[in-house]
């Protein structure tokens, strides 16, 4: 759409007239007979633009109606005035910048009258060059993303912020009377060539998502619709296709399932902001596909927790997490419910998990105080003894075949560990004078 615009190979604007335009069709068939460079007097022509018999060829044919070259005139520069006049002498002389601050401060203006709308598609032209074409190769990616969006919001701006009459002067300029009042096969034609170009970037290392435009262009518009639907099945395109890799992944349940689900977990949201970004805050789909991948995320974590044999509280951690995660992306009150009923079951397991490892640990510090107090040579204070062994811990004594039977039946009252519960205290006060 830039590089190997037919304006651009024949060096003319895009409003040049009929004459203009005919006297550069028989200079370009002289040159080419005397295998003369394709150069014109008052040329734009920036690096890449292949110039010769076929490109020349298909230039003109692109441009034999009025359709076509208001497509690609949309594209190219025009000169409607003084302003445009001094920016493109800038651009033949290579300042491209100075050029840019000349046309940014007209298109900047907030009313467009038939010289200032032409301001306007220049500035954006340019802007879509640099970003494309990138001459002399001087501008980062970042930057020319930059120019590339502030591109695409000039290009919309002709369409939905010049009047109608200003518009259709500015399409009769670069094509002709009956075109230029068939505004809505224009801007179909013009979605069209966005598209194209959006490619083109691509493909140059300069990647616009979705929420990008967005930003940039008025998604509210008829013309914003037609634009950014293509996007839109794109991010619908890519929640289906990670949700049906999950799917698989999980009916495999194990560490495959735990793996779908993270995978859902990471990539999920950011798929869901890419797609309301175009959708909207109102779409009716953007709750449906949310609820889609929280509950996928949840079926991960179960088909993980079943398939293993013994779950230990590093298992239902990662199960927690996910269910978590799942829980922050549930839009549907049925989805939120469910998740909400594991989270609670989850939890409760977990507490039961921990506890049970307090116990076992509490236990083995009893456990050791007593051996070594059956070892000492005066067993008389052995209660005391082992006492004062494990106070420092916050362990009391108790007999060790209970403590031992309790441990195997992970006993806990109140939600509480055993060695602070009510039973322990009264195996304490039991068991304390008892000589092993």
């Amino acid at each position: 759409m830039i590089r190997q615009n037919p304006f651009h190979c024949l060096g003319l604007v895009a409003d040049a007239d009929v004459k203009r335009f005919t006297k550069r069709t028989g200079q370009v068939r002289a040159f080419l007979a005397a295998d003369m460079p394709l150069q014109f007097e008052g040329d734009i022509l920036f690096q890449g633009c292949l110039r010769n018999a076929k490109t020349i060829e298909v230039a003109e044919r692109e441009l034999q109606t009025a359709s076509g070259k208001v497509k690609h005139g949309l594209f190219w520069f025009t000169s409607s005035g003084i302003v445009d006049e001094m920016a493109l002498a800038k651009i033949r002389e290579g300042d491209l910048d100075e050029a840019m601050k000349i046309l940014a401060k007209a298109a900047n203006r907030s009313d467009f009258s038939s010289n200032y709308i032409s301001c306007l598609n220049n500035y954006s032209t340019l802007c879509l060059t640099l970003a494309v074409v990138n001459p002399s190769d001087v501008y980062s990616k970042p930057k020319r993303k930059s120019m590339l969006l502030d591109g695409l919001a000039g290009k919309f701006s002709i369409f939905t912020r010049a009047s109608r009459e200003v518009k259709k002067g500015f399409f009769q300029s670069i094509g002709d009377e009956i075109i230029a009042g068939q505004e809505g096969k224009i801007q179909e034609e013009f979605v069209a060539s966005l598209q194209n170009l959006l490619a083109e970037s691509s493909a140059a290392g300069i990647k616009v998502t979705a929420g990008d435009l967005a930003k940039h262009v008025d998604t509210d518009s008829e013309i914003g619709k037609s634009l950014v639907q293509p996007f839109l099945n794109e991010a619908r395109d890519a929640i289906d296709s990670l949700l049906l890799d999950a799917e698989k992944q999980i009916g495999l349940s194990g560490q495959k399932a735990l793996k779908a689900g993270e995978n859902l977990l990471k990539k999920g949201p950011g798929l869901l902001k890419d797609y309301q970004a175009v959708a909207g805050d109102d779409d009716v789909l953007f709750g449906t596909l949310s609820d889609k991948i929280a509950e996928e995320i949840l079926n991960a974590g179960i088909a993980y927790f079943n398939g293993l044999d013994d779950p230990g509280l590093s298992h239902i951690e990662k199960v927690l997490k996910l269910t978590e995660g799942a829980r922050k992306i549930a839009a549907g009150t049925r989805v939120l419910e469910r998740l909400d009923v594991n989270l609670e079951t989850l939890r409760s397991r977990a507490n039961r998990e921990r506890e049970h490892e307090l116990i076992g640990d509490e236990i083995q510090k009893v456990n050791a105080a007593i051996e070594t107090a059956i070892d000492a040579t005066n067993t008389v204070y052995f209660s005391g003894y082992v006492l004062n062994e494990t106070s420092g811990s916050g362990s009391s004594w108790g007999v060790i075949r209970s403590l031992r039977g309790l441990q195997k039946k992970g006993i806990a009252v109140n939600g509480r560990g055993f060695l602070t519960s009510d039973v322990h205290v009264e195996l304490c006060t039991l068991g304390i004078n008892v000589r092993l």
